[in-house]
């Protein structure tokens, strides 16, 4: 091997290094879902089976309408520093989502502080990237996150629609 193409090799995986640890350091928080049964501080609010956490991912099924999921309440996330939240997640019928947020002046979660975004529902996993710092609600310090992963409509309750969450990130892109 020539020189000039080892040099490369050595300096691509340094960058790539850098750009790894840069992008973990941008990263306010993460749940992976990686514990057997640990649902990391989510619950199933309305409409969702009880959680199954296994093999990385959190599990659930679509059982009544408007389901929802509620984040752990102890967050402290400085919005102008962390306008965006990434989902990897798969679903089996709906294509419409919504992330919903309560803030240090807001406590309870309320509309207009949620942005929706659109699910890919083919049963194979997508990252997602919902902007949320684009919502003028989206400010000071964020407290708790809500995932609305789908309408619940009458088809996917009574199709038993599944939903499975990779991990869910709130970062700094």
């Amino acid at each position: 091997m020539k020189k000039v193409e080892l040099l490369s090799i050595v300096i691509c995986l340094m960058l790539s290094h850098v750009s790894s640890l840069h992008a973990q350091s941008d990263i306010a928080k993460a749940w992976g879902f990686n514990s057997i049964a640990n649902a990391e501080g989510w619950q199933p609010a309305h409409g969702l089976s009880s959680f199954a956490v296994s093999n990385g991912t959190l599990k659930s099924t679509i059982i009544g309408a408007d389901p929802y999921m509620a984040g752990p309440g102890n967050l402290s996330i400085d919005a102008t520093r962390y306008g965006f939240i990434t989902i990897r997640m798969r679903n089996t019928h709906d294509s419409n989502a919504e992330f919903f947020w309560t803030t240090s002046e807001m406590a309870d979660f309320a509309g207009g502080f949620e942005l929706g975004f659109t699910l890919i529902p083919d049963g194979e996993f997508h990252e997602y990237e919902v902007a949320v710092g684009t919502s003028n609600k989206w400010k000071g310090t964020i407290t708790r996150l809500r995932l609305d992963p789908g309408e619940g409509s009458t088809a996917a309750v009574q199709e038993h629609a599944s939903i499975e969450i990779d991990y869910i990130r709130v970062v700094h892109l």
